[in-house]
This record gives structure tokens, sequence and C-alpha cells, in this order.
């Protein structure tokens, strides 16, 4: 009886260890695993007709491989497709980088990077739009943190790129110079960065080479940058014009109404606009010493996708829990007066300011316009070239203006580029073929060159371009003493076309005007094609770089640069400086105030004189 009673006691204890043990090893379990939900909503995808088979999920970190899908079902059949995944807790704190999949070969977001999520019990749900990238939650942009190495190697490779490719790396700063600030952006970057700290660490450094097609392009940036940085609801809630250093409101999207046209802002955020611009102001592209180029860039139109302020501002000078305190000057009655206004989105500025202000540009086409001043003068507005950008028959466009022109009785055609950057050659080539009177051979007076031959292999798999054109141009390039390679003499010929115009051309400029824009001024100035007015142009007579664009994109911050590899040599000695209009008219403060045109009213007064 007493070995019965012992042996029942130890199968007591031992069912109970047992117990004990199989439910912590079912704690530890649970404990050392991080299960997160995905669901993917891919009703847009069917209301567009679109036959489903079967949604995945692929990505970086086991389970999840980018070979094989995990399956998500669509259980209740309303276009939403899920799936729960477990991750071992080693993976805590550490970024999932993944992509949705569609019949096994589709993938999500083309040319995209890839989607990131944080592996962490607060993030367990996220939901998520087939196609469109996710804005990541506040939690995962502060763990976001690129590593000194990650660094290091990014600021290596961007070195001995621009060493390599570059054409102008010393044409407004001596070597000297920047390598003094090659050495300072490689000690900063011996320490972790944000994602934002980065972006701010190489447009600041990149803009020393003032050169104004070299820069973190905007629009060339990965969706974790665009949707994540610049996308974000802290954009000043109006726009504005920056005349003689004022910041001059032009348009207000917010709630406060006393922020009317031609307001002058002086602080926000208790900081002087002065000192705003000041700090802005290396952060923004430009050729040379040409800092009229700067200002004009760091002005908020609020068309189009990006601009520099809206970029740059609010990173170094955030709105305070959303809100900014903008102090400013109502121009009428001289008062000072203080307003807490909301930071919005730039999405949601053009769609406020778009319903309250209905003669606003907000497609392609409104940036070009023409129309009949009176019986004898014509305008006509073109404020982008970027004709890539657009389905729009642009040429068709041209060809109805002239021929309206052609049946006419106008005498005087006036072309408005004010506030254009540039964009593609062809238009101005096509644009010059209506305003030449007779057959013109274009030789400008720079030689164009190349620093290398070929792009070096260690740097391939972070370069690349639309087009090969280092292969083609390779046969033209010519070795100088000097360390160069050049390329032939950029000479074009124009035709007039056949409803050419046949009466006085004059082509308005201001500082925005830098690129294709730059070359239009140059090329109606030196031929007599129309007389330039208003303001010194950007781009800079010494010479800027552009022609073909090369993308580098740094393999750790993911942050894209634009690198221009064709240089232009003035072959006679040029000031560092933009064109100088025939006529020089500036913009004024009464111009912004009072809804004025000096330089248009310029214009017409010359075209008064000239009947």
């Amino acid at each position: 009886m007493k070995g019965g009673f012992y042996w029942s006691t130890y199968l007591v204890v031992f069912v109970l260890l047992f117990y004990f043990l199989t439910c912590s090893t079912f704690i530890c379990a649970q404990y050392n695993e991080v299960t997160l939900i995905f669901e993917v909503d891919m009703r847009k995808e069917l209301r567009k007709g679109r036959k489903i088979k079967n949604v995945g999920l692929r990505g970086n970190t086991p389970p999840l491989s980018w070979v094989k899908s995990f399956p998500l079902e669509d259980k209740d059949g309303d276009g939403t497709f899920s799936g729960s995944m477990t991750f071992d807790r080693q993976y805590e704190h550490k970024f999932l980088e993944y992509k949705f999949i569609c019949d096994a070969e589709n993938w999500e977001l083309k040319g995209e990077g890839n989607r990131l999520r944080l592996i962490h019990e607060s993030m367990d749900l996220v939901y998520e739009d087939w196609n469109m990238p996710r804005i990541l939650e506040p939690i995962e942009l502060e763990a976001l943190i690129i590593a000194p190495e990650g660094m290091e190697e990014d600021y290596e490779i961007l070195r001995a790129t621009l060493e390599t490719m570059h054409p102008g790396l010393y044409k407004y700063i001596s070597k000297e110079e920047l390598n003094i600030h090659f050495r300072d952006l490689r000690k900063a970057c011996q320490k972790e960065h944000t994602l934002e700290e980065a972006y701010l660490l190489f447009s600041e450094f990149i803009a020393k080479i003032q050169c104004g097609h070299t820069y973190p392009n905007f629009w060339n940036q990965p969706s974790l940058i665009r949707y994540n940085i610049f996308d974000r609801a802290d954009k000043l809630p109006f726009t504005f014009r920056i005349v003689d250093g004022l910041m001059l409101v032009t348009h207000n999207a917010s709630e406060e109404d006393r922020l009317a046209r031609g307001s002058e802002v002086t602080a926000i955020n208790d900081i002087l606009v002065a000192d705003i611009l000041k700090r802005l102001k290396p952060f923004v592209k430009a050729d040379g010493g040409n800092d009229a180029k700067r200002f004009n860039a760091l002005q908020v139109n609020s068309y189009g996708t990006y601009e520099a302020f809206d970029i740059y501002f609010p990173l170094l000078f955030p709105p305070e829990d959303g809100i900014y305190k903008v102090e400013s000057i109502d121009m009428t009655s001289g008062e000072a007066f203080q307003s807490h206004v909301l930071a919005i989105s730039r999405q949601q500025r053009q769609q406020t300011l778009a319903h309250r202000y209905k003669n606003l540009p907000l497609e392609f086409e409104d940036l070009w316009a023409f129309k009949f001043l009176n019986r004898q003068t014509a305008y006509l507005k073109l404020t982008t070239f970027g004709v890539w950008e657009t389905d729009w028959d642009w040429k068709g466009f041209l060809k109805e203006v002239f021929n309206q022109l052609k049946k006419s009785t106008v005498e005087h055609l006036i072309i408005d580029v004010r506030d254009n950057e540039g964009g593609s050659d062809e238009v101005v080539v096509e644009l010059l073929t209506y305003l030449v009177k007779q057959p013109l051979q274009v030789k400008l007076d720079y030689e164009p060159y190349m620093t290398f031959r070929r792009i070096p292999s260690k740097l391939q798999s972070y370069v690349n371009s639309w087009d090969d054109f280092v292969s083609k141009m390779a046969g033209q390039l010519k070795y100088r003493q000097e360390g160069y390679y050049s390329l032939p003499p950029t000479t074009f010929r124009i035709e007039p076309a056949y409803k050419a115009f046949e009466g006085n051309s004059y082509l308005m400029v201001n500082a925005a005007n830098s690129s294709a824009t730059f070359y239009l001024a140059m090329i109606a100035q030196k031929y007599n094609i129309a007389s330039v007015i208003g303001e010194e142009t950007g781009g800079n007579l010494q010479g800027i770089n552009s022609g073909a664009i090369y993308f580098l994109r740094l393999p750790n911050s993911n942050i894209e640069i634009d690198i221009p590899i064709i240089g232009s040599r003035a072959l006679t000695m040029q000031e560092n400086k933009g064109i100088t209009p025939d006529f020089v008219v500036t913009e004024s403060v009464e111009d912004v105030f009072g809804g004025f045109d000096s330089p248009m009213k310029a214009i017409l007064e010359i075209v008064r004189k000239s009947k």
C-alpha cells in the first residue's frame, strides 16, 4: 500500500511537470515569435475588369522569400486579400522588405523600391492598396537608420562617381576647396543618420558643386522618400514670390483671411524670413554664382509636383504640433499681424487653391496658353518645356498658334518663358522654326566635352540612364592634352516653318531660365530672333553641364543624384552670371501686391512706340 501511494505520487508529479513544461514551451514559443497580418486591397484592379486568380506576398525575411509566394486569401469575397505570418523574434525591430504579387508573375510597384514594414507587435496589422506605396508610421520612420558603414560606402561611391563622370566638378569651385568639403562629408558620414538627415547631408554637399543639373532629383527619389518625406502635411498653406529678399504672398490656402495677396511674411515660428532664406540657399542648385536663380527656385508657385522650398523648409524648420506661427505685414494698412496656420500637404494646398482661385494652372496644358491682346499684339505663355511628362500634343498646339497668327493682323508676338526652368531641347528647336524668317545655321560658342570614355566597372551597378550615351558618343570623343575629351561643336540648322511668324518677337525671361530656356534666350539674342526682356536669366555664361544625364543610386540611403556627363567650355572670356536681357525690367513689390506685370508693361510700351 505504501508502494502504491509512492508511485501514484510520482505519477501526479510527472503529469504536472509535463503540463508545466508544455505550457512553458508554448509560452516561450509565443514570446519568441511576432505575428503580422497582411491585407491588400485589390478592388481597384477588379473594377478595371482584371481577372485575379491569386494574390501572394514575397519578401526578404524568413519565412518569406523572393522565390516563392506566401498565399493571401479573399475569404469574404470583398476584394481584400489577407493572411497572417509569424516571424522569429530575432527579426523584431528590423525592417521587412516585401511586395505583393498577382497571378504568380505580375509584380506591383514596378520600377519602385520594395515596401518596408517594421517587424514589431505594434505593427501587427497594416492595410495596404495594391500598387500604392504605404506611408510609414512614425515609429517606423524613426527606426529607419542608415548605419555609419552604410553612410561611408555611399560617400565613397558618390565621390568616385563625381570625380570620374562629372565634367564641371571644378568649374566653379577649386579642387582644393572641394576636397575640404569632401573631407567634411566623410567625417559626417562616420555616424548613423536617419533618412531625412542623409537626404539633407547629401543635398547640401552636392549644391556646393554649383551645377544647375546636379542634385538629388526630387522626381527620381524612391517612393520611400517621396511618400514619407516629400508628401507629408508639413507645408506652408500659401504660395509666395521672393522680391528684393521679401516673401510676398500670392495665393492663400489657409483659414487666415488676412494673408491676402501682397502680404509680406516677416517671420515663421519666430525665425526671420531673411534667416530662413539664408539657411535654405546652400541646398538649392544653380550654376556658378547665379544667386538670383537660387532665390527664384525658393519661391512657391504650387503647380507641378515638387518645389525646392516645400522639400527643404519643413526638414529644417518643421511645424510645431502641425502648426506654423506666421508673422506678417498687411501691405494696405502697414500693420503687423500674427497668424497660426495649419501645415498641409502640397496636394491639399493645390486642391484648396484650385477651389478658391479658378484660373490657376492645374494640368500641363494649363501651363501653355495663347491669346490675342489686341489686333496688333498676341501673347504666348510657355511655363515648361518638360514635354516628356505629358501625352498632350504640344507640337499641334504650336502649329495651331502660328496658323492663327498667319491669318491675323498681328505684328508683335510676346513669348513668355518666365518661371520656365527648361526641359526638352526639341521644344526650343520647334519654336525657333516658327520665329526665324530665313534658314539659320546655329552655332553655340561653347566646346562640349566629357571627362571619361567609359564607366568604370565598379560604378556600373550604381549608375544608369534612359540611353547608352557613353557608348554612342565614344567614337566622337577626342582626347585633349588638358585631360578631357572634346566633342564636336554644337551646331544645327533651322528651317523656317510654313506658318512662320513674320512680325516682331519679344522673349520674356527671368532667373528661372537655366537650361533649355537659357539656350533659347541665348540664341534669340545672338541671332536677333527676338528682343529679350525681363530679368537676368539663370544658367551661366561660363557654361552649364547638361546634355546627357546619368542617375546615381546610393545603395544604402537609396538616394538618387542626377549627374550630367557633358560639360560646356566657353570659347571666349565670360562673366560668372546669366544672360542680361536687351531690356532689363524687374518684378517689383508693387507688381505682386497689385497683380501688375512691369515687364509686360515695358513690352507693350515698346510695341506702342514702334507703331
